[in-house]
């Protein structure tokens, strides 16, 4: 599952001033969490049947890390960088 999560996962635009989109190959559900360089949860929301899902981050400039966590608990995670 996990090949299959990062193959079917996009972000776009990567860099970003905080707005961007995932969109997903299949409607399922997803919890996303963002995390700053110290590893402290900034952002956490969970979609129900969402192939796209647009994130809203108000943070500082810097890279972050998105983890997607999928049905099985199947994750993938992805640097994530706002300019």
């Amino acid at each position: 599952m996990n090949d299959f999560l990062k193959d079917g996962i996009l972000i776009y635009p990567n860099p970003s001033n905080g707005q961007f989109n995932v969109r997903l190959s299949n409607s399922f559900n997803w919890a996303l969490e963002i995390y700053n360089n110290i590893g402290q949860s900034v952002y956490r929301k969970v979609f129900v049947n969402s192939g796209k899902i647009l994130v809203s981050l108000n943070a500082s400039k810097d890279v972050y890390l998105l983890r997607l966590t999928g049905i099985n608990e199947a994750t993938s995670t992805f640097k994530v960088i706002l300019k």
